[in-house]
């Protein structure tokens, strides 16, 4: 299976991060980029337009890819994305208890290792 992530900053190089609602799924709890499962007929940029704009309510112009994981079951791929239109809103997405932007070096505890790395690579 294969998952995508955005890594979305503002006007201040602050990092766009969402929280996955607590009792949804093994990231419950957990802080990560906006991002999820590809579909078959999408391509990953595709993809993370469509969860970036369905977890946060902001549209992205996809650019470069910045991290590839590969685990046994699954492989990701975080990818920069520049914010072209929308607002970030909370409640889009009933899987998401939060999202904000975040300094590098203030990142929560709570993140995702994945998120986390692509991050440092940005």
């Amino acid at each position: 299976m294969d998952f995508v992530g955005g890594i979305v900053t503002d006007d201040e190089n602050r990092v766009l991060m969402v929280r996955r609602a607590d009792g949804v799924g093994h990231m419950a709890g957990l802080w990560s980029l906006p991002g999820g499962a590809r579909r078959d007929a999408e391509t990953d940029q595709q993809a993370v337009v469509r969860k970036v704009r369905g977890e946060t309510g902001l549209e992205v112009e996809v650019e470069a890819p910045v991290l590839k994981t590969n685990r046994r079951r699954w492989r990701g791929t975080a990818y920069r994305a520049r914010r072209v239109g929308g607002q970030v809103r909370h409640g889009v997405d009933a899987g998401i208890a939060d999202c904000r932007f975040f300094a590098v070096a203030d990142l929560p505890e709570r993140t995702v290792l994945e998120a986390g790395l692509a991050i440092m690579n940005y």
